[in-house]
Parts: structure tokens; sequence; C-alpha cells
């Protein structure tokens, strides 16, 4: 959560600050990580775009008038504009730690829902074959970019993932048909990983490969594991790097 003080006279910033430390300290106290943004140096609105380009999930917004009403204005990074933004949230500590929480877990709840969903989706319709495969490969690159828990924990890729929610939304719109497939190419030698990694996909298969290995790959298509998932097909392949016997699968992809 960034909080972004907002005064206008110097009269002003005494008790707007008091105010923003105030609710800093209150929610850092409820095991929130808090940034208190009270620099003089930036004006509130390139403040607001900073930290949403940083992607953190909520901002604070405290001026004068949030002051004498004993509120707060506080605005949602995934729902942009106006329609992201509430007004008169109460700066009483147990009203405001409960909102704040609940508006987290609501973001990090709905975009990882949404991402894996748009993650296995991809259109099928010819008459828009060019455009809809570039949204395909915007898709992969985007969620090929981070690490899941990572990031939903910490809350530092919100602004790839809307990236991903709006590009995917521009092609909801032009009426083509959707169907079910994945951004996941199962691949059983280097050459296939190198050629799914090539097209902006996610390439999984199995490993047991050293480090120097891991480490090739990464030096000759810029991509790494990503993670070892958790539902692990049953029985031993081959790896796909040197052949070998592998009991677990793993992820690769590009990141950016």
């Amino acid at each position: 959560v960034v909080i972004v003080p907002i005064w206008k006279k110097v009269d002003e910033k005494p008790g707007v600050l008091d105010a923003a430390s105030s609710v800093a300290e209150t929610l850092k106290n409820a095991g929130l990580k808090v940034k208190l943004d009270d620099t003089d140096q930036r004006t509130p609105g390139w403040k607001f775009n900073f930290w949403e380009m940083k992607g953190v999930p909520l901002r604070i917004e405290i001026g004068p008038r949030d002051v004498s009403s004993g509120s707060v204005v506080i605005s949602r990074r995934d729902i942009p504009g106006k329609q992201g933004k509430v007004f008169g949230i109460s700066m009483e500590p147990s009203i405001l730690e409960a909102y704040v929480k609940d508006r987290l877990d609501e973001i990090q709840s709905s975009l990882l829902q949404r991402a894996i969903s748009f993650r296995d989706r991809c259109s099928s319709d010819r008459s828009n074959s060019s455009c809809l495969l570039h949204g395909c490969i915007l898709v992969s690159i985007a969620l090929g970019s981070f690490n899941f828990l990572e990031s939903f924990t910490e809350f530092f890729e919100l602004n790839r993932i809307h990236m991903l929610l709006c590009t995917l939304d521009f092609f909801a719109l032009s009426n083509a048909s959707w169907t079910l497939c994945s951004n996941i190419v199962d691949v059983s030698s280097y050459e296939e990983l190198k050629e799914a990694i090539s097209l902006g996909k996610w390439a999984r298969g199995p490993w047991s490969a050293s480090d120097a290995d891991e480490l090739r790959i990464k030096e000759e298509t810029g991509a790494t594991i990503r993670c070892f998932p958790f539902e692990q097909p049953q029985g031993t392949k081959a790896c796909l790097m040197t052949g070998k016997p592998a009991e677990e699968v793993a992820i690769f992809a590009k990141s950016y």
C-alpha cells in the first residue's frame, strides 16, 4: 500500500502529514507493507503514476478535506480511473484495516483467477488470425515474465497483468469466437524448447540436467526455469537436454 499526502498551502502540510503518518502506522501494525510518499520534490500526479507503474495494488490519498472528515480516498491499481476510486473510507483503525485487507485479498484473488484463465485462452477465429496470433503472443510474454508465487505474494507484477488484461479485453470486443488452447507447449528436446521460446510461449518438459545446462539455455534463448509445477506427470521420462531419466517436468520462459 502506498500513501500519498496532498496539500496546496503550507499551513495544510502538518495536518495532512500527521494524518498520513497515523494511517501508515495503523496499517503497518496490521502487518501490511506500507510506503508513505511524503517527498516534496514531486507532484501528487507524478507519484500516482510512479506507484502505478511499480504495480502497487492500493493507493491511499489524504488531503485537507479528508483530514477534516476523518476519511481517506482509496484507489485500486487493477481498476483504472474513477471506477477504481472510493471516497470516504473512515480513518478509524478497525474500519480502515479491515477495508484495506479485504481489498488486497480481493485484488489478489481476482487477478490470479483472471490471469490463469487468460493464460489458457486464445482464439481460433481464422478471419482474425494475424491479430489474434499477436494477442496470444502478448499473453504468453506477459505471463512468462513473472513467478506466480512471488508476484502475487509481493504484488510487484500487477502492472504487467493489467497490460495483459487490457490486451485481451480489446480482442474480446472483436466478436471473435474463443476456444481454449494452451500457451504452454510440451517439449521433449532442446530444439523444441528453443522453437517454443522463440514464439513467446512457455516450454514444459522433463528436466534432470545440471545448473550449467540451465545456464546454457538462458544464454542461448533468454529463458530460465520459472517453476516445477505442483502437479507432476507420473512415471519417468527422458530429460529434454541430456536424454537421461527425469522424474520432474519444468516450465521454461523468458523473464522481462
